[in-house]
């Protein structure tokens, strides 16, 4: 069923800016059979192609998700959407999807021991908030290394490759926000 509302969203963004399969993967880096696939819902994409997509789209991730309403949402922590991401070690949940309405997302992480994750830039003057709930996280953003202690709250330029990695033998626990800038949809 994801698959078939990724697909939708895929190919209703693409024809609302009349771009065509082949400008779709030029912008993406995604094949143009992968990006036919994925909008006939006859596949569906990793978490990287899904990230590459909505960067080349300049589109929040949690587009291709979202249930476009405006209403107050109450989420159950237990109730999470997961997003696969590939990784044993790493757990991505959505929390709350981007909507058109707004200009954020935000989603609850959970790193393993020794585990990593990369992520690439987002779309210019996006910006990230990470809330540390369990654990210790080391960013490296750039060239510069962050330790981020439980309790702490980091926020950073989202618009550079960034990754995320717990050095420990616990388990990290965060929430992760991003913030996109307000014309995001045009």
């Amino acid at each position: 069923m994801i698959s078939k509302v990724i697909g939708m969203r895929l190919k209703k963004i693409r024809e609302e800016r009349g771009y065509s399969l082949e400008k779709v993967s030029e912008l993406t880096g995604v094949s143009k059979p992968s990006i036919n696939n994925i909008e006939r819902g006859l596949t569906s994409p990793s978490i990287d192609s899904l990230w590459k997509i909505a960067t080349g789209l300049s589109v929040p991730i949690s587009y291709f998700f979202s249930e476009f309403k405006t209403a107050h949402t109450l989420v159950n922590m237990d109730e999470l959407t997961k997003i696969d991401s590939k990784d044993e070690l790493v757990s991505i949940s959505s929390i709350f999807s981007w909507l058109p309405t707004d200009n954020f997302e935000c989603f609850y992480l959970e790193l393993a021991a020794n585990a990593n994750r990369v992520s690439q830039a987002h779309v210019k003057g996006s910006k990230e908030l990470i809330f540390i709930l369990e654990g210790q996280l080391t960013m490296l953003l750039g060239e510069e290394r962050i330790v981020c202690k439980e309790n702490a709250c980091l926020k950073f330029d989202a618009n550079i490759a960034h990754t995320y990695f717990n050095e420990t033998d616990a388990k990290v626990r965060g929430i992760s926000v991003m913030i996109y800038p307000a014309d995001i949809d045009r």
